[in-house]
C-alpha cells in the first residue's frame, strides 16, 4: 500500500492546528474566567472610576468583547458547551464563580413609599458627585462637632436616611413611575442599561443585591444601606476612594452581606416586651 505522503502532510497540520487552538482556548478561557468584570458606566456600581481603575476596568471590558468572545466561539464550535456556558455565566454575574456570591434574601418589610413632592437636591447632589468623580460631604463637618456617640449615631441616622428617600425620589421622578419604589425597569431604565445585554446583566446583579428581601422593588431603606456601605469609615463623607471601593464590591456581587449589615445598623428591628404599659 503506497503512502499518500500529501495527505499526511495535510492531516499532520490539521492536527497541529487544532492542538494550537485548543491550547489557546483553554488559556483563553482559564483568563475569562478569572477576569473581572467591573466598569460599564453605572453610578450605582462605580463605573465612574477614573484614573488607574477606570482604565483597567475598561480594559477588562475590552478584552471581554475583543479577546474572549473568540474563545466563546471556539468553544461552542468544538462543543465545549459546559465551558462556554460557565464563562458567559461568570461574565454576566450570574454564576458563583469569580468571587460572585449568591444573593440570601431577608424577611424585612418593604420600607413605606417615599412620598410625592420629596425635596431631591440631595439625591441630585449625590448622583452628580459620584458622576463626576467628586467626593460627596453630606453631614461630615456636623458630625464632627457632635462628642455624643449616641446623639452622633442618630443624626447620621437621619440624615443618611434622608439622603436615601432624596435619592430615591430623584430616580422614581426621572426614570420611574413616581410610585415611591424603584423596580428593575426603571433601574434598567435610569443606568441606560436596557438596551444593553452585558450592561443590563451586571445592573441586574447590583438590582438583586439592593433588593434586600427580594420583592421585585428597591426601597428607601434599601437605598439608604447602600450609601451607608459607600460612607465606609461612617464620617459623613463619601470619598472618590470609598465610591471606588463600593462600586466595586455592587458589581463583583460581593456586597450583599454587608448591605444586609448597613441595613440592620440603620433600621435595627424593634423587640417587643410584654408589659403592664402595653
Amino acid at each position: 500500500m503506497s503512502l499518500d505522503f500529501q495527505a499526511f502532510g495535510q492531516s499532520l497540520q490539521k492536527i497541529g492546528k487544532n492542538m494550537m487552538q485548543t491550547a489557546m482556548f483553554y488559556g483563553q478561557s482559564k483568563m475569562a474566567l478569572h477576569q473581572s468584570e467591573f466598569g460599564f458606566g453605572s453610578i450605582w456600581g462605580g463605573g465612574y472610576m477614573g484614573g488607574r481603575n477606570g482604565g483597567y476596568m475598561g480594559c477588562c471590558n475590552n478584552m471581554w468583547n475583543m479577546y474572549n468572545q473568540q474563545t466563546l466561539n471556539f468553544a461552542y464550535q468544538q462543543g465545549y458547551n459546559e465551558i462556554a456556558m460557565r464563562m458567559q455565566n461568570v461574565h454576566n454575574g450570574t454564576s458563583g464563580l469569580s468571587g460572585t456570591i449568591p444573593v440570601e434574601h431577608t424577611n424585612n418589610p418593604a420600607a413605606s413609599a417615599v412620598p410625592q413632592g420629596i425635596d431631591t437636591k440631595f439625591g441630585e447632589a449625590y448622583e452628580e458627585a459620584e458622576k463626576n468623580q467628586q467626593s460627596f460631604n453630606f453631614i461630615k463637618p456636623e458630625l464632627a462637632e457632635i462628642t455624643d456617640a449616641n446623639e452622633k449615631k442618630t443624626v447620621y441616622n437621619q440624615a443618611f436616611t434622608a439622603l436615601g428617600q432624596s435619592l430615591l425620589a430623584n430616580v422614581d421622578k426621572n426614570s420611574g413611575n413616581q410610585d415611591g419604589y424603584i423596580t428593575l425597569e426603571e433601574f434598567l431604565k435610569n443606568e441606560k442599561a436596557d438596551t444593553d445585554a452585558t450592561k443590563k446583566a451586571n445592573m441586574q446583579k447590583v438590582f438583586n443585591q439592593l433588593d434586600q428581601n427580594g420583592d421585585g422593588k428597591v426601597d428607601y431603606k434599601e437605598l439608604t444601606a447602600m450609601l451607608a456601605m459607600y460612607d465606609a469609615n461612617s464620617d459623613g463623607e463619601i470619598s472618590k476612594e470609598e465610591f471606588a471601593q463600593g462600586g466595586q464590591s455592587m458589581l463583583n456581587g460581593t456586597a450583599a452581606q454587608t448591605l444586609q449589615n448597613k441595613y440592620n445598623e440603620l433600621f435595627p428591628k424593634k423587640t417587643t416586651t410584654t408589659t403592664e404599659e402595653e
